[in-house]
């Protein structure tokens, strides 16, 4: 994923991240393959019972980049870097256990039914990818109302598709991944995700969101 504000050149920051991410993406895999994946439970309990991360912006970016003038942003954007890859940890999880059980296209008719959509430019969009960005517009929306998000997914579907939007939100709260979530909230966490296409004027401040996309896999 790629999360940075925008405004002034943190290229220093966002290759620091760059390089945290490749190494929490790795341990993430490791511990999944080691833990609840290699006993062979990949049932919604398992997911449910699956611990949050516990490696957070303060084990991996040094003191100087956090008590720095970006240091807040940096921060908020490696710790929700860390939540997302729970996010799709979880969501795959979910969706794994549906793909299981009916084998039938791409990923099993129930799974495409269920919990990936179509867009009207012929994109794929899954459970784990509006949730990703869900997750990122609400954490950055209460660390900084005031700056816009400029994201170019087509997950304005949410707002049309009322029974997608209550899939997603029922995942997001019966898994205590965001869990005031409802279709509802959904959809005003999906529209702050492109406040940075309705903004009245050119923002000079802006966060630019590129999310982990999972589905294909």
């Amino acid at each position: 994923a790629q999360l940075r504000p925008q405004g002034r050149n943190l290229h220093a920051v966002g290759m620091l991240m760059g390089t945290a991410a490749c190494f929490f993406m790795r341990e993430q895999r490791l511990r999944r393959r080691n833990g609840f994946r290699a006993r062979g439970n990949s049932t919604y309990r398992a997911a449910r019972q699956k611990g949050k991360p516990e490696l957070f912006a303060a084990d991996l970016i040094p003191s100087e980049i956090l008590e720095s003038t970006y240091g807040g942003e940096a921060s908020e954007a490696f710790d929700t870097m860390a939540q997302c890859v729970h996010v799709v940890n979880m969501a795959m999880l979910v969706m794994q256990e549906k793909k299981d059980k009916s084998a039938v296209g791409l990923g099993g008719i129930d799974l495409e039914k269920e919990f990936i959509r179509t867009t009207k430019t012929g994109k794929k969009v899954s459970l784990a990818h509006v949730s990703v960005i869900a997750l990122i517009s609400k954490r950055l929306g209460d660390k900084f109302p005031d700056d816009p998000i400029l994201c170019d997914e087509e997950v304005e579907l949410i707002s049309t598709d009322a029974e997608f939007a209550s899939t997603v939100a029922t995942f997001l709260s019966d898994f205590r991944l965001l869990e005031d979530a409802t279709p509802e909230q959904l959809v005003k966490w999906i529209d702050h995700a492109k406040s940075y296409q309705t903004a009245s004027t050119p923002p000079t401040r802006y966060w630019t969101v590129a999310p982990i996309d999972t589905t294909e896999e």
